[in-house]
């Protein structure tokens, strides 16, 4: 696999270079690094590279005094000089910054010395420095890159422990995108700290759930208590106002104009220290019309509900009473509470509520443990 270089700028189709913030490019701050190096050092010129031993890209995270379309042919050749030096590669654990010659093109004389600042099994992290006369003249340069290699080495290990946490966030972010349901991370001042795509899209229709500073409100001030109400009775939990046998999972509904409420179950996060900022309430919201229907399609044939007991699941589901799903199927009320009492006997439910959570337990992949309360 072919080597590609990179930096704080993409590479064009035609080879030319364009101006870019590379992705994570707020970690990589390794100006300090080099900084040091080259004062410590008395070196003339350098820079830092990334090499990804997966993807053989090799990318420049900091560079001082070297010419943006050398520093790529710079690291090259000092890639072949390492790879060629067999006894280096036995030893590249090790972390001893290892001379060499820096092949003579435009510059006769100029020698180089790379220091390594990490070596992982995925990742290294090298400095590259450069001085224009010869390196034996400069044997305490490398001595003092060996004294400052395990501070480096440190810094470095950090920063790579930062760039994986920074990926995995935008992992866990593009998966919670794909869910069809919106999902809310909340704070201890009820701010909103994070909403996956389909929240986004929930709060841009502002029919049901509004943000005000921040904070989910709903359009109508008796909506909005209630709301309030509930995430004031969640954050209580969290934050050990309220007492083990006390705590509940909030559920609601919140209604809209233009279709059937949004259903809304509101929860706690794990209970250990929080730090200020951090996450301390997940709310998911539903809206009805995400093809709830096909989602209980398969357990409702699981339970032998028929077409009609199964329409009815899905109407109450949805967010309507018996009365309304009535109307909606066009049937007298009393037969919807036929169907309704047959539901409960083929799904071994008691209360319409509980019969709501065993459906959203499949529809929304809640947990055993979570039980939500239509207590708002």
């Amino acid at each position: 696999m072919a080597t590609r270089y990179v930096d704080r700028r993409e590479v064009r189709a035609d080879g030319d270079y364009s101006p870019a913030k590379s992705a994570g490019s707020e970690c990589d701050d390794f100006d300090s690094v080099l900084d040091l190096l080259l004062k410590r050092c008395h070196a003339a010129s350098g820079l830092v590279y990334v090499n990804n031993l997966l993807t053989q890209q090799i990318s420049i995270v900091a560079a001082d005094s070297i010419n943006a379309a050398d520093q790529g042919q710079l690291v090259s050749d000092a890639q072949r000089n390492l790879e060629n030096d067999r006894g280096l590669r036995r030893r590249a654990s090790d972390l001893i910054p290892t001379p060499f010659a820096y092949r003579e093109t435009d510059a006769p004389g100029e020698t180089a010395l790379i220091v390594p600042l990490l070596r992982g099994h995925e990742v290294t992290v090298s400095a590259l420095l450069t001085f224009k006369s010869a390196l034996l003249d400069h044997s305490r340069h490398v001595e003092t890159a060996c004294e400052l290699q395990p501070l480096l080495n440190s810094y470095a290990e950090m920063w790579l422990r930062l760039n994986r946490s920074i990926r995995m966030n935008a992992a866990f972010a593009a998966s919670l995108d794909v869910s069809s349901v919106g999902i809310f991370l909340i704070g201890a001042d009820r701010s909103v700290l994070y909403r996956n795509a389909t929240a986004d899209r929930l709060v841009d229709e502002r029919d049901g759930l509004l943000l005000a500073h921040d904070k989910p409100i709903a359009p109508r001030l008796a909506d909005s208590l209630r709301l309030s109400a509930a995430l004031e009775h969640v954050l209580n939990q969290q934050l050990g106002v309220m007492e083990e046998n006390e705590a509940s999972f909030p559920a609601m509904m919140l209604p809209r104009e233009n279709g059937a409420p949004l259903f809304c179950i509101i929860m706690g996060l794990n209970k250990t220290r929080q730090e200020s900022g951090d996450p301390l309430i997940l709310m998911i919201v539903v809206k009805p019309e995400s093809n709830i229907a096909d989602l209980m399609r398969p357990v409702c044939d699981v339970y032998g509900l028929s077409v009609v007991e199964r329409e009815l699941a899905t109407r109450l589901v949805e967010g309507l009473s018996v009365d309304h799903a009535a109307t909606a199927m066009n049937v007298q009320k009393e037969t919807a509470r036929g169907y309704l009492k047959q539901i409960f006997l083929k799904t071994d439910t008691h209360r319409q509520a509980e019969l709501v959570h065993f459906f959203m337990r499949y529809v929304m992949r809640i947990s055993d443990d979570v039980a939500p309360q239509f207590c708002f």
